[in-house]
C-alpha cells in the first residue's frame, strides 16, 4: 500500500516543503535585502479594510453591476442580506474551487492510481 511516510514519501515530502520555503524566500529576498521586512509583516496583517470601499479607482467586476463613483460606495452595504465584501468573498471562493478542482481531483486520481499499482505489485 502507497504510504507518504516511508522513505521515499517523506524524502519527497521533505523536498518539497524546502522547494516552497525557498520559492517563498526568493519572492521576499527584496524586502529581506534591504530591511524592509517590517513593511511586509505590516502590509500583510494590517491591509484588511484599510478602504472599505467597494473599488479604488480599479476596473473589475464591481463595474459590470454598479455604476457612477465606486469610491462612495461603502462594502458594507447589505444585498439579500449579505454585505458586498461577503459577496466578494464568496465569488472569489467558487471562481478558485471551480479553477482549482480540476488539479485537486487530477491529484486524487493520481495517488489512487498510484496506491492500485504498489498494492497489484504484492
Amino acid at each position: 500500500m502507497y504510504n507518504i511516510l516511508d522513505y521515499k514519501g517523506l524524502k519527497h515530502l521533505s523536498f518539497v516543503l524546502l522547494s516552497l520555503i525557498a520559492l517563498q524566500l526568493l519572492i521576499i529576498s527584496p524586502f529581506i535585502s534591504t530591511d524592509c521586512t517590517t513593511n511586509l509583516i505590516n502590509v500583510i496583517f494590517n491591509s484588511v479594510d484599510k478602504y472599505p470601499k467597494i473599488s479604488m479607482n480599479a476596473i473589475n467586476m464591481w463595474n459590470w453591476f454598479f455604476s457612477g463613483n465606486l469610491i462612495e460606495l461603502f462594502d458594507n452595504v447589505l444585498w439579500h442580506s449579505i454585505s458586498y465584501k461577503t459577496w466578494g468573498l464568496l465569488l472569489f471562493v467558487i471562481t478558485f474551487i471551480a479553477a482549482l478542482l480540476p488539479l485537486f481531483l487530477i491529484c486524487v486520481s493520481n495517488v489512487f492510481h498510484k496506491s492500485r499499482e504498489a498494492i497489484k505489485k504484492y
